[in-house]
Formats: structure tokens, C-alpha cells, sequence
């Protein structure tokens, strides 16, 4: 890359450089760099969240999000790890926090079981649910809240809902919503113009105006 892409790059090169570019010419020399010289992997290490963000659900990058996050758990040490586990690979992680306490509602520790069945769309209204009942969950809500969802995604075989729901335990632990805010207007459009492809004769009773 040219010399300039190195100088103000910022956390994960995002000044100068795609995450990609980053991964390839800053992170893996300072990986083989501290492997040939013996030395610790820094601590605190996010990638692997700041990959499922920053790749938004392109399942082409599943795998590569997996390999950061192991990375992750490789450099913070599973006694400092903010998850219980990010992915399966058939082996028993015993949870890192446990929360005695039930803060979440029966409704949503119900709803978060059937996640690893629900796919697109579906999904993302299904999440939306998470949000309507705690739009800003207090810090137990939430760490229970990531621990149904990993638990979703150890059982979830569709790699799209896996990579989604990686994505909202990402957006867990910056204590950001798990959706983006639900527009009505604009869903109940796309729900009429959905509905016309299917049903092109049907008609939908004109709206009244609002008075203001």
C-alpha cells in the first residue's frame, strides 16, 4: 500500500484503509512479528466484533469473522472474555459470567430458543422484539440477553442468521440497539408493495389524511 495509508490510520486502519487492507498489511505482520520474537498478543482485543460489524451480515465473511473472534479469545484469555462463546466447534465453554438473577423477561428467553430457526426478514423482526421489550437494557439484561443469543448461535446451522446474530450480541456489547429503529410508514409500504407483486388485482382502502 502507499506510505501515506500507514499515517493517521486510526483503530483497525479505518482513516486510510478497508478492514481487508488492515488485516493483511498491518495485523498479520504484527502477529508473525510477535510469534517469531515470543511476545504476548495485546489484551482488549476487539476484531473479531469490529469484523461482524463492519462486514454487516455478507455471509462470504462468516468464516473470516470466526477466525478473528478466536483471535480475540486467543489474545483476552477466556478469563477475560466478554462472551460465553462466539462459536461451536463441538467443544464445552463453560460460561464466564453467571447471572443468577432472571432479569429478562419469560417472553424473550422463549423467543431467543427459537432464533436459530428463524431466517431474513423474519429474523430481523423477530430481533426487533428485543428491543421493543428493553430498548435500553440494563447492564445484567444485557449480558444475559448475549448469552441467549450465543447460545442461539451454537445451535443456528443457516450461516446468515449465524453471522446476524453475531452481530447483535456486537451491538450488545457497545450497549447499542440490536435493530435499526422500526419505521412504520415504511414497512407497511414495503408489506402493500410486497402484497401487490403477489396480488396485483387487490386494492388497499385509501388511508385518511392526517388533520394537522
Amino acid at each position: 500500500l502507499p506510505e501515506e495509508k500507514f499515517k493517521n490510520m486510526g483503530a483497525f486502519g479505518i482513516n486510510t484503509m478497508a478492514l481487508v487492507e488492515w488485516l493483511q498489511y498491518v495485523l498479520l505482520p504484527i502477529i508473525h512479528d510477535k510469534i517469531k520474537n515470543k511476545k504476548e498478543l495485546p489484551s482488549n482485543s476487539m476484531i473479531g466484533v469490529h469484523a461482524v460489524r463492519e462486514f454487516d451480515g455478507d455471509s462470504r465473511y462468516s468464516y473470516l469473522c470466526d477466525l478473528l473472534i478466536q483471535l480475540d479469545e486467543l489474545a483476552n484469555g477466556y478469563a477475560q472474555s466478554s462472551f460465553v462463546t462466539w462459536f461451536d466447534h463441538g467443544q464445552e465453554i463453560p460460561a464466564i459470567i453467571q447471572i443468577e438473577e432472571n432479569v429478562l423477561p419469560d417472553e424473550l428467553r422463549e423467543l431467543a430458543k427459537l432464533l436459530p430457526t428463524f431466517e431474513g426478514d423474519f429474523l430481523e423482526s423477530q430481533l426487533q422484539t428485543f428491543d421493543l421489550f428493553l430498548p435500553s437494557p440494563p447492564e445484567k439484561a444485557r449480558w444475559q440477553m448475549m448469552s441467549l443469543f450465543n447460545d442461539a448461535i451454537a445451535e443456528t446451522k443457516n450461516t446468515d442468521t449465524k453471522l446476524r446474530l453475531r452481530k447483535a450480541v456486537a451491538a450488545l456489547q457497545f450497549s447499542k440497539p440490536i435493530c435499526k429503529p422500526y419505521n412504520h410508514a415504511q414497512e407497511m409500504k414495503k408489506y402493500q408493495e410486497e402484497f401487490k407483486k403477489r396480488f396485483p388485482d387487490a386494492k388497499f382502502a385509501e388511508e385518511p389524511e392526517d388533520p394537522k
